[in-house]
């Protein structure tokens, strides 16, 4: 027998615990659900009731009770149910009205008003009417919710048998039977209310229920009111039963169940529309009470020590039990959802989850549940408890695991954007991703980008719902328990000052007591004038800390009351001055308090300051109540009227007391009423339906053919393709393929890094390994794969262009034959015939890296290192014959015939134009903690990726200005990259475009190409996916590839525009459009093919390239070459700086391009690039 153990730390779950000791047998309200039949609306109309109450806009239609409809439902509106008090005695009058489009009103053509009076003796009760007829039914409990099951019953019959109410009937007093739950199974056909077709599955620690043995030995059980989302004094589950959709609870019963017992409980639970989740021997709140609590309220534990005295060996077993509950819950929901489900998981407890859910698990039998959410299942996790800033956050051992199984959920919720913040700052800072502004699925402001997609950030404070809260408030209950409190505490002629607190430290009642203390002290006036009621209670997560807290209170209490008198306070704890703690009891005090202050050195959600604006603006005439808030709790940041202290200033409280009850009656009741239009306003209710919308327009967004960020739009347009500024389509992989197929010469071009591997994993093996490796991230093992099978393909040309260095490029990808090679974004090009030894070590010692205070001292003598390369930086030729100085003394030799430079004709840059691009990085390099200065053959760059992010974005951008300004005139160009994390000095004229267009017309050379693909990601590929496109549009080349170019670009809706025909959501995408290229059989023999790419080298002191036999004419001038003039992309005449020779080669119908590409740069919104 396993005993469901609580697990409560916040205050907000403690007094939950507490009040399942209050009698919840008296009903408090009944709750009405109305609908009419109306066909009489057209669209655009609203229907409306009108009525007698404030609930129903006191006959004025504008403020009337709203009623909805859908493509469904229609002809029936339907409400939200409505929560009637029992011991209401007034009689409602109401008729229901159509609210035109206009704003006019269409009034129900009836000779008398509907008349209602509620029955005593039932929960709930559905009024059902049909538009200018007289007659209503009451047909029991509302169609959206039961008794026994929340929100699953279907939609109620109609039928001449009804029973006209001009004073309404009370029906039976027999409770309806539950209705039979909705199948479960995914894919099952059932007779069903269409707009019950939606299920919202809550998974929380601990199902919402009561749950108990009867005298019989049967089960009873009622819903635990004391839970936030079921509570009748929050008034959560009421609300969701008016969500038009069915609610699922999932979690841990609060019972002892043995083994035997769990089928009996779990069909049991069936009626109440419960999953029990059973965690046999693991305690997943050990864990999360002792480790993750106290550093998600910012308490750093002792040696990872998770509250038990310093041993950290134990916090290993802790997390694998948090780990072993989390898969338990996931499979209960794996076995519960289905298609269209929203699943909607509940604070720190079960962060995991939502990685777990999109785990493959193991399976367990041949009929295993599906590994995967079924399709449009939309996972939202909300986080009840602050976040704190990523210095504390990484104080976790876990805090990866634990970030990744939060950002697997399609919106991850909190109640403050502060909380947000610190979350999108610890995703950026130790997972390397990104926020965005403005393109939240939700319609929100937040974001992180995490692979493919989008997750939502969600900010909405969770409330009280005012009209439950008022029924309790008008209970003779309640004005017995303020008699018994006055009685007990002598507090006549004093000001009262109150609070509820558990006995933590962080909760900061010991703070109270000393402030109080100070201001009795400080200030004599006070001493007969005011007091002090505080009541604590046992933080049943620490006891034993609770107790050692439970002592220093009570001396600090005896202390002051022998000091100043046993009237200035009185200190309770429940459990010994007090035997039982109820709601009413709360209330109580709140109503009797003119001070609540609350002194918390840091607390997430505590509602009590809410209840005790509502008690105090409930009262007639409305009574002086002051809210005074320790800044670090998470709702001082929403009630605005509340006076604001901080807890760790012990003069700043005094003096704030003082002013507190020194302060006017007007300006108390100002701040009152300032607090009491959010508590109004933000209640149960509107968190709810935030926190459900939010998972609807996600989901909508991902059945929706629009992206859930603006699509990537065409920078230009083609002849019968996308015109310029329209969506770019999604590749499909079949067109590729069948133009592959049927073709007998091709090209192509990939990008490396984000198009063969992820951006992301680029950047993190960066960070972790290259400085000890020697060289960067390589492709998987798929695409390595899939490059040797194509390059071996004696009618392809491949070639992989990226900006990394040659060694770094010979590293990963020089023993793959055949495979073309282009490095430094095409200056130099590889091209292999055999496996090739690793020139790693001859550019080790060519390539000087300077890091730290060793890069300030670079001299000018350095500059020497580079002497052997002069020739392949500056000369006109390119051949080194002799072993390079300072190479390893080994057999393998750097030959020109291997790397070769690839473009010529470039601008002669200034002669010390890298002499002063270092100097200015190492300054701020010596500035920028884990920055450094890495040199290549045709630039320099300054990394920072190692830096703080913030800060290195910081220094990058005003880098990059100073370098604009220094290096003017110096034939370079500049650039940020902030995806990368460098800045980057680059010979002007140097770009993939140029390189790619070298390239494409050494292989039609050879022989006529009729297939192209280039495939990029970022900035750099753009002058590629351009340069082909308007090279292809060429004269020769045109015709040959009609429908067999295809230049794409990856990254989805990451990138705003784009030259490309394509885009591709991710590099998986791109590697699955490779395997399906290799597997395509080989392509039938074309004249002569090269037994691989040769290289396009101009020879020494010549005018013609390497490769031309004597028939052949003389290539046309590359428009990428030249000046570093662009006149790649599909071009329109009349571009500046392109030439009458290059708009020959144009196609007749001119497409457009940006003419900021005409200066040797591609220049695009969102991109840090110039050519100096």
């Amino acid at each position: 027998m396993a005993r469901m153990g609580m697990g409560r730390s916040s205050l907000g779950d403690q007094l939950a615990h507490l009040a399942r000791s209050e009698d919840y047998t008296g009903r408090l309200f009944v709750r009405c659900s109305f609908e009419v039949r109306c066909e009489n609306t057209l669209f655009g109309d609203t229907v409306v009731i009108a009525g007698s109450t404030e609930q129903f806009g006191s006959w004025r239609p504008e403020r009337g009770l709203r009623l909805t409809t859908d493509e469904h439902s229609f002809p029936i509106w339907r409400c939200e149910p409505l929560l009637r008090a029992v011991n209401a005695d007034e009689e409602i009058e109401y008729k229901f009205v159509i609210v035109r489009g206009d704003g006019s009103h269409a009034w129900e053509p009836l000779g008398a008003n509907r008349r209602l009076i509620l029955p005593t003796d039932v929960d709930s009760l559905n009024l059902v009417a049909d538009w200018g007829v007289a007659t209503t039914w009451s047909m029991g409990p509302p169609p959206s919710s039961s008794s026994n099951s929340m929100g699953s019953s279907s939609a109620t019959p109609r039928g001449s048998s009804g029973t006209h109410h001009d004073v309404l009937a009370s029906p039976t007093g027999v409770r309806p039977p539950a209705p039979t739950p909705m199948p479960l199974s995914s894919g099952s056909e059932g007779e069903v209310d269409p707009s019950l077709n939606e299920r919202l599955l809550v998974v929380t620690q601990h199902l919402p229920l009561k749950i108990s043995r009867g005298v019989t030995g049967g089960w009873q059980v009622e819903w635990d009111e004391s839970s936030v989302l079921t509570t009748s004094v929050q008034g959560g589950r009421h609300v969701l039963g008016g969500l038009n959709l069915e609610t699922i609870w999932i979690g841990v019963p609060r019972c002892d169940v043995s083994r035997e017992e769990e089928a009996e409980l779990a069909t049991f639970l069936e009626r109440f529309n419960c999953k029990p989740v059973w965690l046999r021997g693991v305690d997943l709140s050990d864990f999360a009470s002792n480790v993750l609590w106290p550093i998600l309220h910012n308490q750093l534990p002792d040696r990872h020590a998770g509250g038990r005295g310093g041993d950290g060996s134990v916090v290993p077993a802790m997390w694998k039990a948090y780990e072993h509950g989390n898969e338990a819950y996931a499979a209960t929901v794996r076995a519960t959802w289905r298609c269209g489900d929203l699943v909607w998981v509940q604070s720190y407890h079960l962060l995991l989850l939502p990685g777990k859910l999109r785990e493959v698990p193991k399976p367990s039998s041949a009929d295993a549940p599906p590994p995967k959410p079924p399709p449009s299942c939309i996972i939202s996790l909300f986080l009840h408890t602050p976040f704190p800033s990523p210095e504390i956050w990484r104080v976790l051992p876990y805090r990866i695991a634990l970030l990744e199984g939060m950002l697997a959920a399609n919106v991850v919720g909190f109640h403050l954007f502060e909380y947000a913040r610190h979350f999108m700052t610890s995703c950026r800072r130790l997972l390397g991703l990104g926020a965005n502004v403005g393109v939240s699925p939700a319609g929100g402001v937040l974001s992180i980008k995490k692979g493919g997609g989008l997750v939502t950030l969600s900010v909405s404070h969770v409330g009280i719902d005012r009209d439950v809260m008022l029924h309790r408030l008008q209970q003779p209950e309640l004005a017995g328990a303020v008699a018994r409190l006055r009685e007990r505490c002598n507090i006549a002629g004093r000001k009262v000052i109150g609070g509820v607190e558990m006995l933590n430290p962080l909760q900061g009642a010991a703070l109270k007591l000393d402030a109080y203390e100070a201001l009795l002290s400080n200030y004599p006036m006070w001493r007969e004038r005011v007091c002090l009621v505080q009541v604590c209670f046992a933080d049943a997560a620490r006891p034993d800390q609770s107790r050692k807290y439970s002592a220093s209170m009570r001396e600090a209490a005896t202390r002051i009351r022998t000091r100043f008198g046993e009237g200035t306070l009185y200190y309770f704890e429940v459990g010994a001055e007090i035997t039982s703690w109820t709601v009413n009891d709360r209330l109580a005090l709140f109503r009797v308090c003119d001070v609540y202050l609350n002194c918390a050195m840091r607390d997430g959600l505590n509602l009590l300051p809410f209840e005790y604006v509502l008690c105090k603006s409930s009262q007639q005439p409305v009574a002086e109540g002051l809210v005074v808030l320790s800044e670090f709790v998470g709702c001082a940041q929403v009630l605005n009227g509340a006076m604001r202290i901080n807890p760790f200033n012990l003069e700043h409280i005094v003096e704030q007391l003082d002013l507190a009850l020194a302060m006017s009656p007007e300006e108390r009741t100002a701040r009152l009423a300032k607090d009491y239009d959010f508590v109004r306003s933000h209640s149960t209710s509107t968190w709810l339906k935030l926190a459900v919308q939010d998972m609807r327009r996600v989901r909508s967004a991902m059945l929706s053919s629009t992206p859930a960020s603006p699509p990537t739009t065409a920078i230009a347009g083609w002849p019968g393709g996308t015109c310029k500024g329209a969506p770019v389509p999604r590749l499909q992989d079949a067109a590729v393929v069948r133009a592959y197929r049927n073709s007998t010469r091709r090209v192509i071009f990939l990008g490396l890094d984000g198009t063969l591997i992820q951006q992301e994993q680029v950047i993190t093996h960066l960070k972790n390994f290259h400085d000890f490796q020697g060289h960067s991230l390589q492709p998987p093992a798929a695409a390595l794969q899939c490059l040797a099978q194509l390059a071996a393909d004696p009618a392809n040309v491949v070639y992989v262009i990226s900006g990394r260095t040659p060694a770094d490029m010979q590293a990963i990808l020089g023993q793959v034959p055949r495979l073309g090679l282009a490095a430094e974004l095409g200056y130099v090009q590889l091209v292999s015939k055999e496996p090739l030894a690793s020139v790693k070590n001859v550019f080790s010692g060519l390539i000087p890296s300077r890091t730290g205070s060793a890069a300030s001292s670079l001299s000018r003598s350095s500059h020497d290192d580079y002497a052997p390369i002069a020739a392949l930086v500056h000369g006109p030729g390119v051949t080194v014959d002799a072993e390079l100085e300072g190479s390893d003394p080994s057999p393998s030799r750097y030959a020109a015939s291997d790397w070769t430079t690839l473009l010529h004709s470039l601008p002669v840059p200034a002669a010390d134009w890298r002499e002063r691009a270092e100097q200015l990085m190492c300054e701020y390099t010596s500035r920028t903690n884990g920055s450094y200065v890495r040199a290549q053959l045709s630039a320099v760059q300054w990394c920072y990726h190692d830096a703080d992010p913030d800060f290195g974005q910081l220094q990058a951008r005003s880098l990059t200005l100073q370098l604009r300004q220094r290096l003017t005139d110096a034939g370079v160009s500049v650039a940020h990259h902030p995806a990368k994390g460098l800045v980057e000095v680059r010979l002007s004229g140097v770009n993939k475009g140029a390189a790619a267009d070298v390239l494409l017309m050494a292989a039609d050379r050879q022989a006529p190409v009729d297939f192209l693909l280039c495939i990029g990601d970022d900035d750099d590929d753009e002058y590629m996916l351009s340069a082909t496109t308007a090279r292809a549009c060429s004269p020769g080349l045109r015709e040959r590839l009609q429908g067999k170019l295809f230049t794409v670009t990856v990254g989805g809706t990451s990138r705003p525009t784009s030259h490309a025909q394509y885009v591709a959501s991710s590099s998986s995408q791109v590697i699955s459009l490779l395997e399906a290229l290799r597997n395509v059989s080989t392509s039938p023999a074309m004249p002569s093919p090269a037994s691989a790419p040769r290289p396009f080298v101009r020879q020494t002191g010549t005018g013609m390239s390497a490769g031309m036999s004597a028939g052949h004419s003389p290539t046309p001038a590359s428009p990428y070459m030249g000046g570093g003039h662009v006149a790649g992309g599909p071009l329109a005449g009349g571009l500046a700086g392109v030439s009458p020779h290059v708009a020959g080669m144009l196609p007749d119908a001119p497409l457009d391009l940006p003419s900021s590409m005409a200066a040797g740069g591609f220049g695009r919104s969102g991109r840090s690039a110039s050519v100096l």
